[in-house]
């Protein structure tokens, strides 16, 4: 009777081995798939969005910056960010305007329109 408790206690310790064996092939596996889909899938553009400020602030300027871009960020691109400051009054457009202290605004993103016509005169 004591040598099969021994037997069944060294196989409950090998299906253990096991599955520790297989978890750590199941990271391993994961981690050398996933990873090329990954570094693809975080590829930045190397095109500039185009930003501008809220209907809440205004653009007071202009900001330079770069950043790495491209295939495996082999590239740099260089953007403008306009400086947005929060408006001093409430408009039609920003009924509630923020705090006057609360400093510069994160800029948006614009999404591009049609373009206007050079030849539309407009006066």
């Amino acid at each position: 009777m004591g040598e099969a408790k021994v037997e069944i206690q060294a196989l409950g310790d090998i299906i253990m081995s096991m599955r520790n064996v297989v978890g750590s092939l199941t990271l391993i596996l994961s981690f050398l798939v996933f990873t090329p889909v990954l570094a693809f899938a975080a590829e930045v553009t190397c095109e500039c969005p185009t930003l501008g400020c809220d209907s809440c602030s205004v653009n007071k300027g202009v900001t330079f910056y770069s950043e790495k871009c491209g295939p495996r960020d082999t590239k740099v691109k260089s953007c403008a960010r306009p400086t947005c400051i929060p408006v001093d009054a409430a408009t039609k457009e920003c009924p509630n305007p923020p705090k006057a202290d609360s400093g510069p605004r994160e800029p948006i993103v614009v999404v591009d329109g049609p373009k206007a016509d050079a030849s539309d005169d407009r006066a």
